[in-house]
């Protein structure tokens, strides 16, 4: 086992390391927040999401259909995964989330042109 502090080599029974001082319970913790990706992910398509508002090419249902799938849903469950299971980059699934959020309510306002 590595620190992750400074990176010298620890005994697996240490519990702090002796070269920098860092309790190796600060180490595990630090490494059980989870991966960014979902976090990122979430924030990259809830910006897409609301760029695709900016996009003159006519609106049918298959394409707000197609969005409200990608550019809503996607960044609204990421989000919220990244959130509860508080991955590093939690702000960046807040973000998203909310992006997520405001994309899907543009998207049923266009579908209800539709229905």
């Amino acid at each position: 086992m590595f620190c992750q502090n400074c990176g010298n080599e620890l005994n697996s029974n240490a519990v702090i390391c002796v070269n920098c001082g860092i309790s190796t319970a600060q180490i595990s913790a630090k490494s059980n927040k989870g991966h960014i990706s979902l976090p990122i992910i979430s924030l990259v398509a809830g910006i897409l999401g609301i760029f695709t508002f900016f996009d003159d090419s006519g609106w049918d249902l298959d394409t707000i259909i197609g969005c409200i799938t990608l550019w809503a849903i996607v960044p609204i469950i990421l989000g919220l995964i990244s959130i509860i299971n508080d991955h590093n980059g939690k702000g960046m699934g807040v973000a998203g989330l909310i992006l997520g959020i405001i994309s899907g309510l543009g998207y049923l306002s266009l579908l209800s042109d539709y229905l």
